[in-house]
């Protein structure tokens, strides 16, 4: 199973926003306001491909 992790890295640390199974849902989640925060550099809205074992 893929799950797909957006999260938001900050300087020092990260915080998980959510787990969505598609990779559009997690990217649909992000704030209009801040999408040009989004994967620009370091800092900013990030998503993870992660694949579970079942």
């Amino acid at each position: 199973m893929t799950v797909y992790v957006l999260y938001y890295q900050e300087y020092d640390g990260s915080d998980v926003v959510g787990v969505y199974s598609s990779y559009e849902k997690a990217q649909s989640a992000i704030d209009d306001d801040d999408l040009a925060n989004y994967e620009g550099q370091w800092e900013g809205y990030h998503i993870a491909e992660c694949v579970l074992d079942e």
